[in-house]
């Protein structure tokens, strides 16, 4: 069984997303050459993340795909899929920018699994400051301001603990059978998006 992630990337004006420089799969084998297919995964193989190639696929933005699955065993796990994106202020101003979910089809905020279990899951962070939710909340928890003509480097942790293992769990409605528990995937995030955070006046 794996908690699953296949999701794409909305950004806001004058902002363009696409994959790190340090992404290559060639090298690092925590990610793969092509697009997960969910269903013929090992669990060896776990964790495991694509996101697709703009040198072959001139992917950014919403054409920016991205697979993430990892293993629900009983074991806290975090990984660090450093510099996994990068994004663009192609504007003339300074941004600052936060990014929100859209949730699986298997994340519902009466649970097993919901809102708070996901970003605690999935984090999104630029210089060590998370920009994507935290808590109960689907808004950043912080934000970060991109000079204009700056790119920065986007880095993802995913991180599972015991509860998660648990709740994912319940979410698959699995069996007590090994077997069965390897088949079954939840679906947690469907897309980000990438927004610039008005100033408050």
């Amino acid at each position: 069984m794996s908690a699953t992630a296949d999701f794409r990337v909305i950004a806001a004006r004058d902002l363009e997303l696409r994959r790190g420089d340090d992404v290559d799969p060639d090298e690092d084998d925590a990610y793969a050459e092509d697009e997960l297919e969910f269903e013929d995964l090992d669990l060896e193989e776990l964790p495991l993340a694509y996101v697709d190639d703009p040198d072959e696929d001139e992917s950014t933005n919403d054409e920016l795909d991205i697979n993430l699955a990892v293993a629900n065993e009983e074991q806290d796990l975090e990984e660090e899929y450093l510099g996994i994106l990068e994004i663009e202020n192609s504007g003339f101003q300074d941004e600052e920018i936060g990014i929100t979910y859209d949730y699986g089809e298997d994340v519902d905020e009466d649970g097993p699994v919901d809102e708070e279990t996901v970003n605690g899951i999935f984090q999104f962070e630029i210089d060590d400051d998370q920009i994507s939710p935290a808590g109960a909340e689907n808004e950043p928890d912080e934000t970060v301001t991109i000079e204009a003509g700056e790119t920065e480097t986007i880095d993802l942790i995913v991180e599972i603990d015991e509860n998660d293992v648990d709740e994912i769990g319940e979410a698959a409605d699995v069996s007590d059978n090994p077997f069965d528990q390897q088949e079954e995937d939840v679906d947690l995030l469907d897309q980000i998006e990438v927004g610039i955070v008005e100033a408050e006046d």
